[in-house]
């Protein structure tokens, strides 16, 4: 309460004192012998800065506007992804109980629920990272959507929301980029392999072809090593035996 009858104050003061002007201007010409007509010529010379500078900022305040406007639909938008996040995970943790609400397949199971929301996830992460250039292009398509793609889970998830995905496209640049980045590199994964692979089929860790072919140049190295290795120690393995076999045939002196 002392705060706004603190500025109330203050907003009178300056109410009196712009009304007052007048008299005040008149009180200073009395004491000091002024030519207002001079004056007022000059202030005229400075109305088209004026008028700009007003211009100015006018535009400076539209911007600032429009800037707090973005940032207050910004936190909105935060807030309810949020939600929307904290949502999944109750739902993963417990997908029996959930399964209700959510409107799960019968045949779906806890597992495949769990992969379902965790899909979404994974896509809201790499949209914001994108949005944000936290992400580039080229890692976003080589490190993350090419392996999400590689499974029929990933693929199956994609083909459910790629049209709702597309419909949150219309009044931002940057998630229509991202929407069609994601779905070239679906279509690209089915160009490649029509039919993905489950979960549980995806194998853990593939070979790449170099290092396919640094192995193949060890066995080349490893079979002319084991077979000089044979070649030196046979003959001493022989006249090892050799040599017993003559201490045991020897006659006992004596």
């Amino acid at each position: 309460m002392r705060r706004y009858l603190y500025w109330l104050t203050v907003a009178l003061l300056v109410a009196i004192v712009v009304v007052a002007s007048p008299m005040f201007l008149d009180l200073i010409s009395r004491v000091i012998a002024i030519d207002w007509g001079l004056v007022g010529q000059v202030g005229e010379t400075y109305g088209g800065a004026s008028a700009v500078l007003a211009a100015l900022a006018f535009v400076a305040i539209a911007i600032s506007l429009m800037l707090q406007a973005s940032q207050l639909r910004s936190a909105r938008v935060q807030v309810v992804r949020n939600i929307h996040r904290d949502l999944l995970r109750m739902a993963m943790e417990n997908p029996s109980l959930y399964r209700p609400v959510i409107g799960a397949a019968g045949h779906a199971t806890d597992d495949d629920v769990r992969q379902h929301f965790y899909a979404v996830l994974w896509m809201n992460y790499m949209r914001l990272a994108f949005e944000e250039r936290v992400v580039l292009e080229s890692p976003l398509r080589k490190e993350m959507l090419r392996g999400m793609f590689t499974s029929q889970s990933g693929r199956d998830w994609w083909e459910q929301a790629r049209g709702d995905w597309y419909e949150g496209t219309r009044d931002s640049r940057a998630e229509r980029k991202f929407y069609e980045i994601v779905d070239s590199e679906y279509r690209r994964a089915l160009t490649l392999e029509p039919s993905g692979l489950s979960w549980q089929e995806r194998p853990e860790r593939r070979i790449s072809p170099v290092s396919a072919r640094s192995r193949r140049k060890w066995w080349v190295a490893a079979v002319p090593i084991a077979a000089a290795a044979v070649v030196l120690l046979t003959p001493k393995a022989g006249r090892r035996l050799f040599r017993r076999d003559q201490s045991e045939s020897r006659p006992l002196v004596g």
